[in-house]
């Protein structure tokens, strides 16, 4: 794909098994494409887990249902704890609030396009997924805003309303997952 968000197809290139394939396909991980690759039994989709973009284009090019785990092939055990790679990852230390209409004073708050809460400029930090209201760079910046506003030091974070079509399940699926009691 040519941008991990897009539905074009790039244009798909056969590559050698040998050397030069592997390092060329190596090279196409880190800039953030896709890669597949034949395995005993079906070809896998193959990204970097790491990179929001990357995962979002996985879910694109297969049409994988957006609340479907992907599964992640590591190096090791030690990879297994890498930071942002541990369940927790989807939960703060903050609680999480969806589908705030409204921020209290000293909350944090989570933004999803131009319409914005009453309240908001009471704030202790605010992030906004996308102001132009895209589902596909919400996904991307989803863990990264969380993480972010966690770091203000708010006990809550409000989460303004994000649609439940499309990307926007998922998104709905991983933030009502922080929201869950710990």
């Amino acid at each position: 794909m040519n941008d991990p968000g897009s539905t074009v197809p790039a244009a798909t290139r056969r590559l050698p098994a040998d050397a030069a394939g592997l390092a060329e396909a190596a090279a196409l991980l880190r800039a953030g494409r896709l890669v597949a690759f034949p395995t005993e039994t079906v070809y896998g989709l193959g990204a970097d887990a790491t990179d929001p973009a990357a995962v979002t284009g996985i879910f694109a090019a297969k049409a994988r249902p957006r609340f479907n785990p992907l599964i992640s092939h590591l190096p090791d055990a030690a990879a297994a704890l890498a930071p942002g790679m541990l369940a927790s990852h989807y939960a703060p230390r903050a609680r999480v609030r969806l589908d705030a209409v409204r921020v209290e004073p000293g909350e944090a708050v989570l933004l999803f396009g131009a319409r914005l809460p009453a309240g908001h400029e009471t704030a202790r930090a605010s992030l906004n997924l996308s102001p132009a209201g895209d589902p596909a760079e919400a996904a991307a910046r989803l863990f990264g805003a969380l993480r972010d506003l966690d770091a203000s030091g708010a006990e809550t974070i409000a989460v303004a309303p994000i649609p439940a079509d499309g990307l926007g399940e998922a998104i709905r699926d991983r933030l009502a997952r922080a929201a869950a009691p710990r």
